[in-house]
């Protein structure tokens, strides 16, 4: 049987990929095809093994961050919003044609299948972690949680800029830095409520382990 959230999953992306799909009806080529493919794809995975798949409600909120950061909960349908007017600039406005490099949107192709391979491997540790009885009383180190402390944020901006270069739309390069800015900010709110419950040990930890990007940040 499927939880709350698998279906609120599956009613979300059912009405993304069909506004998608009408905005890009006139330019569904390899680029946007291949993207709107692979996005589906995550989204087969994330229903089998993701978040979603928790039952417990108290392990959900625990997971997404209720606790510290309900703004930015609220604020990402915001940015899925400004997708659609990439999807349409991409299918009808043209707003920078000269964007339309088809080397740039291949690596961004491939830059999203990588993204959502690193998503996919940290959502599966995710609900495994949540869906422990003593989840809440150990910081997480397995899987990509030993290369970055934020894993899934360091993915999502990955999509993010995969997203850009597939759609060679500068509204999409403003929606880059939408997400960064906000995640930004979410991972300022979640490594204090992280100290806080975790103490000296979560210290420890971050004094090892870079937020997103190994050698960098």
């Amino acid at each position: 049987m499927l939880t709350k959230a698998q279906w609120g999953t599956i009613v979300f992306s059912l009405i993304y990929f069909a506004l998608a799909l009408a905005c890009l009806r006139t330019r569904l080529d390899v680029f946007a095809g291949g993207f709107l493919s692979l996005m589906s794809l995550s989204v087969i995975y994330e229903l089998i093994f993701g978040l979603p798949t928790l039952r417990s409600p108290g392990a959900l909120r625990e997971a997404v961050g209720i606790a510290y950061d309900r703004a930015t909960l609220a604020a990402l349908p915001l940015l899925s919003v400004g997708d659609f007017l990439v999807f349409l600039d991409y299918g009808h406005r043209h707003l920078t044609p000269p964007l339309w490099e088809g080397v740039l949107q291949s690596v961004g192709l491939v830059l999203s299948l990588m993204a959502i391979v690193w998503l996919g491997w940290t959502d599966a540790h995710l609900a495994r972690h949540f869906a422990e009885a003593q989840a809440v009383q150990r910081i997480m180190r397995e899987g990509p949680f030993r290369y970055v402390r934020h894993p899934r944020y360091a993915g999502i901006l990955g999509g993010r800029l995969a997203f850009a270069l597939v759609f060679s739309s500068p509204v999409g390069w403003l929606l880059l830095i939408a997400w960064t800015i906000v995640i930004l900010r979410r991972i300022r709110l979640e490594e204090g409520y992280l100290r806080q419950r975790f103490g000296r040990d979560y210290e420890a930890y971050a004094q090892l382990t870079p937020r997103l990007v190994p050698g960098v940040y």
